[in-house]
């Protein structure tokens, strides 16, 4: 069931090393430190407008949380991080939502806190 494995997903953050361990390419990469004293931290405007939504900075939560009741309150909880920050959250496949409407409220819950932010999710290709 899509449900469950939702669940899985969060007992797995949760309860095991899920952390990449690899090399990631990026170890042979050195930024040159450039510093612009003529410029006031305070004059910079990181954001922005996303598919009709103010954004303070182009960054996204990407949560895979919705979609199993014990998931409402981390969703929950991440929209309202999303909404203090002025960013986006994506919540992941909406499948389970799809094929059960009763779970629809761990996805809504987001829209609940986060009435303003710009909220992304997938229908997925299954």
């Amino acid at each position: 069931m899509i449900s469950d494995r939702k669940l899985e997903h969060l007992r797995l953050c949760l309860h095991s090393d899920v952390e990449y361990h690899k090399k990631t390419g990026l170890e042979d990469v050195e930024l040159v430190h450039r510093a612009l004293p003529e410029l006031d931290l305070g004059d910079i405007d990181l954001s922005l407008n996303l598919l009709g939504k103010k954004m303070e900075a182009p960054l996204i939560i990407t949560a895979i949380t919705g979609g199993h009741p014990e998931s409402q309150d981390v969703n929950r909880k991440l929209a309202r991080a999303a909404a203090h920050h002025g960013i986006g959250m994506g919540l992941g496949s909406q499948r389970a939502g799809i094929e059960n409407p009763e779970l629809a409220a761990t996805y809504t819950v987001a829209r609940e806190e986060a009435p303003e932010a710009l909220l992304l999710g997938n229908i997925g290709a299954a």
